[in-house]
Protein backbone atom coordinates (compact mmCIF):
# COMPACT_ATOMS: atom_id res chain seq x y z
CA UNK A 1 0.00 0.00 0.00
CA UNK A 2 1.40 3.35 -1.03
CA UNK A 3 0.84 6.32 1.32
CA UNK A 4 0.10 9.45 -0.62
CA UNK A 5 0.47 13.06 0.42
CA UNK A 6 -3.32 13.45 0.18
CA UNK A 7 -3.81 10.55 2.62
CA UNK A 8 -1.40 12.12 5.15
CA UNK A 9 -3.05 15.56 4.90
CA UNK A 10 -6.53 14.04 5.33
CA UNK A 11 -5.34 11.97 8.30
CA UNK A 12 -3.85 15.03 9.99
CA UNK A 13 -7.04 17.02 9.42
CA UNK A 14 -9.15 14.23 10.92
CA UNK A 15 -6.89 14.05 13.99
CA UNK A 16 -7.01 17.85 14.43
CA UNK A 17 -10.81 17.82 14.09
CA UNK A 18 -11.17 15.07 16.70
CA UNK A 19 -8.84 16.87 19.14
CA UNK A 20 -10.60 20.19 18.61
CA UNK A 21 -14.02 18.61 19.14
CA UNK A 22 -12.85 16.84 22.29
CA UNK A 23 -11.39 20.08 23.65
CA UNK A 24 -14.57 22.03 22.94
CA UNK A 25 -16.74 19.38 24.54
CA UNK A 26 -14.50 19.20 27.62
CA UNK A 27 -14.47 22.97 28.02
CA UNK A 28 -18.17 23.40 27.36
CA UNK A 29 -17.54 24.98 23.97
CA UNK A 30 -20.38 25.54 21.63
CA UNK A 31 -22.56 27.08 24.31
CA UNK A 32 -23.10 30.75 24.82
CA UNK A 33 -22.40 32.35 28.16
CA UNK A 34 -25.59 32.88 30.11
CA UNK A 35 -26.30 34.29 33.51
CA UNK A 36 -25.83 31.63 36.13
CA UNK A 37 -26.46 31.67 39.81
CA UNK A 38 -24.41 30.39 42.67
CA UNK A 39 -26.14 27.79 44.84
CA UNK A 40 -27.50 29.07 48.15
CA UNK A 41 -25.12 28.60 51.06
CA UNK A 42 -27.97 27.91 53.46
CA UNK A 43 -30.98 25.63 53.38
CA UNK A 44 -33.22 28.09 55.18
CA UNK A 45 -35.42 29.84 52.67
CA UNK A 46 -35.83 33.57 53.21
CA UNK A 47 -39.27 34.74 54.30
CA UNK A 48 -41.39 35.53 51.28
CA UNK A 49 -44.54 37.08 52.73
CA UNK A 50 -43.19 40.42 53.95
CA UNK A 51 -43.53 43.66 51.99
CA UNK A 52 -39.72 43.71 51.87
CA UNK A 53 -39.71 40.31 50.15
CA UNK A 54 -41.93 41.60 47.35
CA UNK A 55 -39.80 44.74 46.99
CA UNK A 56 -36.62 42.63 46.97
CA UNK A 57 -38.04 40.40 44.24
CA UNK A 58 -39.06 43.39 42.12
CA UNK A 59 -36.00 45.57 42.69
CA UNK A 60 -33.04 43.44 43.74
CA UNK A 61 -33.44 39.83 42.61
CA UNK A 62 -32.33 40.46 39.03
CA UNK A 63 -28.78 41.10 40.30
CA UNK A 64 -28.71 39.32 43.67
CA UNK A 65 -30.81 36.24 42.81
CA UNK A 66 -34.33 35.08 43.66
CA UNK A 67 -32.98 33.28 46.75
CA UNK A 68 -30.42 35.99 47.60
CA UNK A 69 -27.64 33.67 46.42
CA UNK A 70 -25.86 36.17 44.17
CA UNK A 71 -25.62 36.16 40.38
CA UNK A 72 -22.65 35.71 38.08
CA UNK A 73 -22.17 35.70 34.34
CA UNK A 74 -19.09 33.66 33.54
CA UNK A 75 -16.50 35.08 35.92
CA UNK A 76 -18.24 38.44 36.37
CA UNK A 77 -20.18 38.98 39.59
CA UNK A 78 -23.42 40.75 38.71
CA UNK A 79 -24.54 40.96 42.35
CA UNK A 80 -23.02 39.32 45.43
CA UNK A 81 -24.95 37.00 47.72
CA UNK A 82 -27.14 38.81 50.24
CA UNK A 83 -27.98 35.98 52.61
CA UNK A 84 -28.34 36.83 56.30
CA UNK A 85 -24.88 35.31 56.90
CA UNK A 86 -23.23 36.99 53.88
CA UNK A 87 -20.53 39.57 54.64
CA UNK A 88 -22.46 41.90 52.33
CA UNK A 89 -25.25 41.92 54.95
CA UNK A 90 -23.42 41.24 58.22
CA UNK A 91 -21.18 44.29 57.82
CA UNK A 92 -24.29 46.40 58.48
CA UNK A 93 -24.96 46.11 62.21
CA UNK A 94 -28.44 47.62 62.06
CA UNK A 95 -31.35 47.59 59.66
CA UNK A 96 -31.12 51.39 59.58
CA UNK A 97 -27.51 51.35 58.35
CA UNK A 98 -28.42 48.74 55.72
CA UNK A 99 -31.44 50.82 54.62
CA UNK A 100 -29.17 53.86 54.23
CA UNK A 101 -26.82 51.82 52.03
CA UNK A 102 -29.73 50.50 49.95
CA UNK A 103 -31.02 54.06 49.44
CA UNK A 104 -27.86 54.93 47.54
CA UNK A 105 -27.47 51.58 45.78
CA UNK A 106 -28.70 50.86 42.25
CA UNK A 107 -32.50 50.48 42.23
CA UNK A 108 -32.78 51.56 45.87
CA UNK A 109 -32.29 55.11 44.62
CA UNK A 110 -35.76 54.87 43.06
CA UNK A 111 -37.49 53.65 46.23
CA UNK A 112 -38.86 55.53 49.21
CA UNK A 113 -37.10 55.49 52.57
CA UNK A 114 -39.86 53.22 53.90
CA UNK A 115 -39.38 50.77 51.02
CA UNK A 116 -35.61 50.70 51.59
CA UNK A 117 -36.27 49.98 55.28
CA UNK A 118 -38.63 47.14 54.35
CA UNK A 119 -35.96 45.59 52.10
CA UNK A 120 -33.38 45.99 54.90
CA UNK A 121 -35.74 44.26 57.36
CA UNK A 122 -36.24 41.44 54.85
CA UNK A 123 -32.49 41.06 54.29
CA UNK A 124 -31.72 41.04 58.02
CA UNK A 125 -34.49 38.56 58.88
CA UNK A 126 -33.27 35.04 59.70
Amino acid sequence: MRITRKFVVCSVLVIISVLASTTLIACGGGTTSTTTTNPPTTTTAPPTTSPGAALYKASCAVCHGENRQGVTSGTTVIGPAVLVTSPTITKFTTEASLATFIAGHQTGKNLTADQNTQIAQFLKAP
